[in-house]
């Protein structure tokens, strides 16, 4: 074999070698692309599905929260109906001196979800939305306001007065004050969830279907059967304690 042939055979080993070479190293960063890159993709969508979730189960609560405050004004809204039968009768009273107390009830709101907004900087981090943290700011506020003050105010003045010249003090109650109140909380409150909704592009049908998992994932069979199992112990020990 001459010195020609020699040097056109490691030239072509040359080539064959850094081509293969080449290969390998390609291969190896589009694996590695597509690992770190899957990955991120991966951790975006799980980011976006915590997010959703979270988002929901704010908004889920607001709303829970707006319909308690409807159904208290539609209580108040019957009471003034009540003033204005007993503006014309006065012997109402006396069939039914109760028919105030008997629509008044308590008013309530689950803490749970602003506990967690209000105290986990993580869920401020999932969230990642200024505008939709501050309008649930928003809401919390008027939330605690209209219950630790219209609400609070309303049952203070009216078991504090109640029995002072009952029909006198019923008559001139000023109850439309705090029905003005209570609308305009919950009309605030709905314009901020309404707003988040949008922010959030979370429609109701995907809140109600975030709903319906959240109360199919509730064993109601389960607590049935528990709560018949304790209360049967608690029976049991009950008769031996007899």
């Amino acid at each position: 074999m001459d010195a020609k042939n020699v040097s056109k055979m490691n030239v072509t080993g040359v080539k064959k070698f850094f081509s293969e070479l080449l290969m390998t190293f390609i291969a190896t960063t589009m694996s590695i692309v597509l690992t770190f890159g899957t990955a991120e993709l991966i951790q975006r969508y799980e980011n976006r599905q915590a997010q959703r979730q979270m988002a929901m189960m704010i908004l889920h609560d607001i709303d829970d929260s707006i319909d308690k405050l409807n159904d208290y004004i539609d209580i108040l809204e019957e009471c003034i109906k009540l003033q204005d039968q007993l503006r014309e009768d006065n012997s109402l009273w006396n069939k039914n001196p109760f028919m105030f107390t008997h629509k008044f009830r308590m008013l309530e709101f689950n803490e749970y979800n602003e506990k967690i907004f209000s105290s986990s900087a993580d869920i401020w981090s999932t969230l990642d939305n200024a505008v939709f943290i501050d309008n649930v700011s928003g809401c919390y506020y008027w939330r605690n306001y209209v219950k630790d003050n219209t609400y609070s105010s309303l049952m203070k003045d009216f078991f504090s007065h109640h029995e002072k010249d009952e029909l006198d003090y019923m008559l001139n109650y000023d109850l439309p004050y705090y029905l003005f109140d209570i609308k305009v909380i919950a009309l605030q409150l709905q314009h901020y969830n309404e707003h988040n909704k949008k922010i959030m592009n979370i429609s109701e049908d995907d809140l109600a279907e975030f709903v319906k998992k959240r109360e199919s994932a509730f064993d109601n069979q389960r607590y049935e059967d528990l709560y018949n199992t304790y209360l049967e112990e608690y029976t049991k020990t009950e008769e031996k304690r007899k």
